[in-house]
Parts: structure tokens; sequence; C-alpha cells
């Protein structure tokens, strides 16, 4: 996390909740200038837990609240979201009455977001962010409960705590040998660096993956949330890594996993990992 000692405090003391001084230097301090400002919402992203019953038949929404600031997106903003899945807005049509709102990502007051459902079933997440100022913001915890007439809570955004990151530029995965390592469904491997940094990839990341098998993916359209999620392998939080299965009737077992980060490929090996539909492999530090 950055320090910005007496300096940084005597730039938080003029921030409001309406408005900012613009700066001069557009790189003040380290801090995105834009963010000091009034700033439009640009995106949504919400990512669903993995129970079977996570999913609903009704729509999900979002609201944001800053101190006196409110709005919330249309009511059909996520329609029939699956379990597991990562779903991302930017069609600025459902917005809602958000675009008529600003705020001010670096303002002492912080920016909060809940969900709200329509389904008479309940909805579980895991994740829920909001992109201002060219930053998502996040909340992170495991099966939230969303009813109808019942959102979540308002909870505190985040920005990532990690300093100096970089994007990651593969994925690498070695099946076992052993004749049941396969199977007919799809693996995706998740990343996460300290309290509130991490990502997923998309859910057929690797499709029906074959026992003995080398596989390295550099597709970034597979790369889901992680295409814009940045690490730093150098940094003093671990970077940790797991693999999870989507559509799997039988579990699959994996050896090896890795990502490209930094110039070269991090990961761990183990000998037999298993990994089943909502039995993700254990999250372990990269070496």
């Amino acid at each position: 996390m950055k320090t910005f000692g007496a300096s940084f405090l005597l730039l938080a003391s003029i921030l409001t909740l309406t408005s900012a001084q613009e700066p001069q230097d557009d790189d003040l301090l380290g801090v995105n200038v834009g963010a000091l400002r009034p700033n439009r919402i640009q995106g949504f992203r919400v990512r669903m837990s993995d129970l079977p019953i996570a999913e609903t038949k009704g729509s999900l929404r979002f609201g944001v609240r800053q101190g006196s600031t409110q709005c919330e997106t249309a009511e059909d903003t996520v329609k029939e979201p699956k379990s597991a899945m990562v779903y991302e807005v930017d069609d600025k049509s459902l917005f809602g009455s958000c675009p008529s709102k600003a705020f001010v990502p670096w303002s002492q007051v912080p920016i909060k977001v809940r969900v709200l459902s329509t389904s008479r079933n309940d909805a579980f997440v895991d994740k829920v962010e909001v992109k201002i100022a060219g930053e998502w913001r996040n909340w992170e915890d495991k099966e939230v409960l969303v009813e109808l007439n019942r959102p979540s809570d308002w909870r505190k955004t985040f920005v990532s705590d990690i300093p100096d990151g970089v994007l990651i530029r593969g994925f690498a995965i070695t099946m076992s040998d052993e004749s049941v390592a396969g199977t007919k469904g799809n693996l995706r491997i998740g990343v996460r660096q300290g309290s509130h940094t991490s990502c997923e990839t998309e859910i057929d990341l690797v499709v029906d993956p074959k026992r003995g098998y080398h596989y390295v993916l550099t597709d970034r359209e597979k790369f889901g949330t992680c295409a814009d999620t940045k690490f730093n392998p150098d940094y003093r939080k671990p970077i940790q890594i797991r693999v999870l299965s989507e559509k799997c009737r039988n579990s699959a077992f994996f050896d090896e996993v890795k990502i490209k980060i930094g110039g070269r490929w991090r990961g761990w090996a183990g000998l037999f990992e298993e990994v089943s539909n909502g039995e993700p492999s254990p999250w372990e530090a990269v070496e």
C-alpha cells in the first residue's frame, strides 16, 4: 500500500463529496488524478457463487451510494444469472439513474455498493465491482444472500491494494497422468493477492481437459477479469492461484498450475490434485 505522508493528508483535505480542486500535475503524488474529481460510473461486475442454488430466474441490479449521492441500475441489469458466472455490464442503457450521478473515488466518504433482486428465489454472490475513473472498486465475500425485497447490505468498496502491478500474460495447467484425471467439463483459474485484488478466467479456459496434457493458454479473450487485473510478483504479499471446475460430472486431477507474469512462469506443483464442481483446489502461493 502506498504511503503519501503529510502531502497526502493535505491533498485529502481538499476533497469533498461533490467537488475537488483540479490539480495541475497529471501525476500528482502517483494518485490517479481523475479520481480526485466527480466521476460517472463506467461499469459493473458481479461474480455469482459456485452453489447450484446461487442462480436465479429473476434479475439482479446494483445500487451505489456515497454520502447523500445514490443511484440504482435498471431492474433487469443482469437477467437470469447462472452459478459461478461473472457478468460485466457496460451498457449505459442499463445504468438506470446512475448516469446522472457523480462520485469522487478519493473522497474520505466511502463508495458503497449493494445488490438487489427481482426474483422469488434466493441468489448468492461472491464479489461485486463498480468501475469509476478507470478503476475497478470491489467488495468480496462468500455466498452473500440477495432476496426479493431484501437486498444485500451496503458494503464499502476498495481499489486494489497492490502497488506497481503488471498484467498476467498466460496461464498453464498440467493434467495428471492417471486414467481418471481428465473430465468432460471445463477448468478455469483464479488468482488473488492481498485483500482486494483477485480475478478469474472465463469458465471455459480449458475445455474437456485430457489426462497427461500440458495446456498453455495465452488467448486474452479467455482471461476473464484477469485481463485487466494487475499483480506484483515482487510484493511482500504472495500471489496465490487455484483451479476451479464447471460442468464436470467427475473430478479432474492436475499436477501443476502456473501463470506468466513479470516475464516468467510462476506457479505451484502438487501430485494428483483434485478439483470438482463446487470444490476448487486450495489457494496456494506461486513460486
